[in-house]
């Protein structure tokens, strides 16, 4: 699979989430981001065919991974945005999601 592909799935998937997001927040009650589920649902699906050996780039899974890793990051920052101590949580956050994604991939 090309780097070319998986950019492709992502923009495919983003625009379908994009386009049915209030379809999907209503039925499953959650507020949902486009782009986050298009990327997490990439790596998952990646790490999946990695693990099964049909996959062989961890490069990309990292990378997104990464990116979820990120987003995450953010969203705790956008809930706690008046916490003035939500300094140290975001670091946490980092680190914790680099750590899981090293340990996955190792």
């Amino acid at each position: 699979m090309t780097i070319w592909l998986i950019l492709g799935i992502i923009l495919v998937l983003y625009l379908f989430f994009a386009i049915f997001k209030k379809s999907i927040e209503k039925t499953a009650k959650i507020k949902v981001c486009a782009i986050c589920l298009a990327v997490s649902l990439t790596w998952i699906s990646l790490l999946t065919l990695y693990f099964f050996e049909l996959f062989k780039d961890k490069i990309i899974i990292a990378i997104l991974m990464g990116q979820s890793t990120v987003g995450i990051m953010y969203s705790f920052d956008k809930k706690f945005e008046k916490n003035k101590n939500i300094l140290a949580l975001k670091v946490l956050v980092i680190l914790l999601g680099t750590l899981i994604t090293y340990y996955i991939l190792k």
